[in-house]
């Protein structure tokens, strides 16, 4: 019987716990709720997280990269299709990485790159389509949001041409197996 409780004790510890953060993950708050559950249901060992989604809201992904972080456990994150948007940014944020070589990476700053550049970079085309001061702060503050946060997270994986698109509200697309050689190699991307 004493063997039966080690074996299980052993098997609780190294056991993964897995979750998946797909399409539906980060556009909702109960979707996200589910995953929430699942990872601060883990006390010990390590959390698979598997990604294959194209993002979605930025403080649902937001909420889960917080909630992984002051997990307990080991977060490994594996990129198994699309990881993308939101999800390239929860990807990122941890140390563990795992790609497959077939996922397709999007980095991007969702539409407040976009507005960033037509609104706030251009006061003419504001005045033209209507967009008020307030509305400019609230585009400059999102993506500033973005820029502070997350930008750093992609610098060693982008190149500088890639950063400057990044950073001007464009999608980045970078195939997995390429993500796989600028993360295997280690060296900083020029």
């Amino acid at each position: 019987m004493l063997a039966n409780y080690a074996f299980s004790l052993l098997s609780l510890l190294f056991t993964p716990t897995d979750v998946y953060v797909t399409d539906n993950t980060f556009l909702s708050q109960e979707a996200t709720n589910s995953v929430l559950d699942k990872v601060e249901s883990c006390n010990v060992g390590t959390i698979n997280v598997h990604i294959n989604s194209h993002g979605g809201i930025g403080y649902l992904g937001d909420q889960l990269i917080s909630t992984l972080k002051s997990s307990p456990c080991h977060v490994k994150v594996l990129g198994e299709g699309a990881v993308m948007s939101m999800a390239s940014m929860l990807f990122f944020s941890f140390e563990d990485k795992q790609v497959d070589v077939r996922s397709l990476f999007a980095f991007h700053t969702g539409s407040t790159g976009d507005d960033y550049v037509r609104y706030v970079c251009s006061p003419a085309a504001a005045a033209q389509d209507g967009v008020s001061d307030s509305m400019k702060e609230d585009i400059l503050s999102c993506y500033t949001w973005v820029m502070s946060r997350y930008f750093p997270l992609f610098t060693s994986v982008l190149t500088d041409e890639e950063e400057a698109a990044f950073a001007l509200g464009k999608d980045v697309y970078v195939e997995g197996s390429e993500i796989k050689r600028r993360l295997e190699s280690g060296e900083v991307i020029q």
